[in-house]
């Protein structure tokens, strides 16, 4: 028997905030269940990287190197693609996806990646296993990050 599939329209991660800083908070993506597939957002709102204040520079890469770090140690996601853009009618957010074996039989390497494998991912892999699979990912996270 398949699985039910979450609708497209919820936010099945609405409340995985899996690290925080005083100007960053780190989240699962909130509508696609890929253990490991991370938004990194200024708790302020800004459009764009060059809005930052040096302060927000600074710990905006600390913040993104400390995820990427615990992404290989703890999930063992050993490749991933960083993506931004500007172009969007969202406030600034950033992406962190992991890449894993499976997405090779969906697209090809590099940002044509992205669209493919979030289509494929929207549509097999909001299933309640799914979604448990990313939310125990989160979970595992935070346990790192309150140990640091």
């Amino acid at each position: 028997m398949e699985e039910k599939k979450v609708s497209e329209v919820e936010k099945i991660f609405a409340d995985e905030i899996i690290y925080e800083t005083d100007y960053f908070s780190v989240n699962q993506d909130w509508e696609i269940a890929i253990p490991g597939f991370y938004i990194v957002s200024p708790k302020r709102k800004v459009n764009s990287l060059m809005e930052f204040n040096d302060k927000e520079d600074i710990d905006f890469i600390r913040t993104v190197k400390k995820i990427r770090k615990a992404m290989l140690e703890v999930l063992n996601i050993e490749y991933i693609y960083l993506f931004q853009n500007e172009d969007t009618p969202w406030d600034f957010h950033f992406w962190m996806m992991p890449y894993y074996d499976w997405m090779k039989d969906i697209s090809r390497r590099g940002p044509s990646l992205l669209a493919p494998v979030w289509k494929y991912a929207k549509e097999n892999m909001n299933t309640k296993k799914d979604i448990k699979k990313t939310r125990d990912a989160a979970e595992k996270m935070r346990v790192y990050f309150s140990k640091k």
